[in-house]
């Protein structure tokens, strides 16, 4: 079954042997970060320089709605033009 892969030529073996190691290597990491951070969680110091830690907040920091500071801070450009 995977004898086809064994006698294909290198230049066909060897992005699959990377796009592979890339999957694992990807996965590994996600799941060492996850316990990682399970292990040692992050204080509020580090949630505040580092930003967001999880999904939802990264969604949630996207929003289209602008914080007040930008808002003042966009006017006080609008009135300069």
């Amino acid at each position: 079954m995977m004898e086809w892969l064994i006698n294909a030529p290198v230049w066909i073996q060897t992005p699959l042997v990377f796009l592979a190691l890339f999957v694992v290597c990807t996965v590994l990491a996600l799941v060492w970060q996850v316990i990682a951070l399970r292990i040692f969680p992050a204080s509020a110091e580090e949630q505040r320089v580092h930003g967001a830690l999880s999904l939802h907040e990264m969604f949630a920091s996207r929003s289209s709605v602008p914080l007040d500071g930008d808002a003042k801070r966009s006017a006080g450009d609008d009135q300069k033009r």
